[in-house]
């Protein structure tokens, strides 16, 4: 088996082509963005996100997005009012995905790693996530990070999931 690689990913339309491709792969298409070549070139071209690329050799197989935790709380109190509201230096993990027929081989904890060390390098302490229970993500991401989880909270219907039950999880770096 080829060794993995994680590299911060560059802001132009071979990069874009690769996450939108990624998105298609990873996600059903009712939890896609209606305009996702859209909201993906922003997050792409935003020097403050972390946007990471998962590759087996030259080959894109997974991807990672980041945004500042003050940019994703607005849109994400629509979903869950209890976000916390401090200014506690975090980093919201919007999307993350390895393509199916690469899954379980360490590639996703591979990519949460490299995020904390990407927020940690611009002055993060923290990183938060809505991650899925049903497919047993967030019981994985509780697993990596054990005894740094600080806050696990269930949310009952996630709306941006068909309603499925998410947790909010947040971990220091």
């Amino acid at each position: 088996m080829k060794s993995f690689g994680v590299e911060l990913i560059d802001a132009d339309e071979e990069s874009l082509d690769g996450v939108l491709r990624m998105e298609e792969c990873c996600f059903p298409s009712d939890w896609q963005f209606d305009n996702a070549a859209e909201y993906y070139r922003d997050m792409l071209c935003d020097p403050e996100n972390i946007n990471l690329a998962l590759k087996e050799g030259s080959t894109l197989i997974g991807y990672l997005l980041a945004v500042p935790y003050g940019k994703a709380q607005p849109w994400l109190r629509e979903a869950d009012p209890d976000l916390p509201t401090d200014n506690q230096r975090r980093f919201y993990i919007e999307t993350v995905g390895v393509v199916p027929w690469m899954r379980a081989r360490g590639g996703g904890s591979l990519l949460l790693h490299e995020a904390c060390k990407e927020g940690v390098k611009r002055g993060g302490r923290f990183c938060a996530m809505h991650a899925r229970i049903q497919n047993g993500f967030s019981e994985k991401v509780q697993r990596l990070f054990e005894g740094r989880i600080v806050t696990a909270r269930r949310i009952l219907q996630w709306p941006w999931a068909a309603g499925e039950a998410y947790e909010y999880l947040e971990w220091i770096c």
